[in-house]
């Protein structure tokens, strides 16, 4: 398991290996699921280099994640709404009831040229990038899904406990329909879809 640089290469190669990988059997989700348990939930990995921390994988794009993320208007920070359906991000109508559809998983891959116009944030998705994902040395673009990582190094927290706190959020608060328990919501104050844009709430589903 730990024969590669980073956490995020050994996501990759549990489904692209060409002897062990899994292929299609699972997906980009489920990879950093399993990463997330290995480094942080379940405290397995024996490495202590950057590439084996909370910064060294990627966020498990999930529903909790996508919904909470687009309600509360952080996807919105870095990218249109035009974007995320020229992206198929959003797809409108083929959501339930008739709403429109986030299929989270699209975000990977996708870059954000706002991001790119931050000159620290750049910075540190280099430092990201090149020290604990391992996967560009040196980037010229930003891309989405790898912001937290970037916006969390040196706060002293990593991609499982915002996962986590995704999870709780999502299962307790943010429901998937136009009545979330917004009012209990510990993240109510800094939510878009809750302080000016229902629309956010009532027009969208995961």
């Amino acid at each position: 398991m730990e024969e590669f640089k980073s956490a995020e290469l050994m996501s990759k190669a549990i489904k692209d290996n060409e002897r062990y990988g899994l292929g299609k059997a699972i997906g980009d989700k489920a990879g950093h699921l399993f990463v997330k348990w290995y480094v942080y939930s379940f405290r397995l990995v024996k490495r202590q280099d950057k590439g084996w921390q909370n910064l060294s994988f990627e966020i498990p794009f999930d529903s909790n994640a996508g919904r909470i993320f687009f309600r509360t208007g952080f996807l919105l920070t870095w990218a249109s709404i035009n974007d995320y359906e020229k992206w198929e991000v959003i797809q409108k109508g083929k959501g339930k009831g008739g709403l429109n559809y986030i299929r989270v998983t699209n975000i990977r891959g996708k870059k954000s040229d706002v991001a790119l116009q931050d000159n620290k944030l750049f910075e540190r998705y280099k430092t990201i990038c090149a020290e604990y994902l391992c996967t560009k040395k040196k980037p010229q673009t930003i891309e989405i899904q790898q912001v937290p990582n970037a916006l969390l190094l040196g706060t002293g927290y990593g991609i499982g406990e915002l996962d986590d706190g995704l999870v709780y959020i999502g299962t307790n608060f943010c429901f998937n329909h136009e009545n979330p328990k917004c009012e209990d919501c510990p993240i109510k104050e800094l939510c878009k879809g809750y302080k000016n844009n229902p629309d956010l709430i009532k027009k969208y589903r995961t």
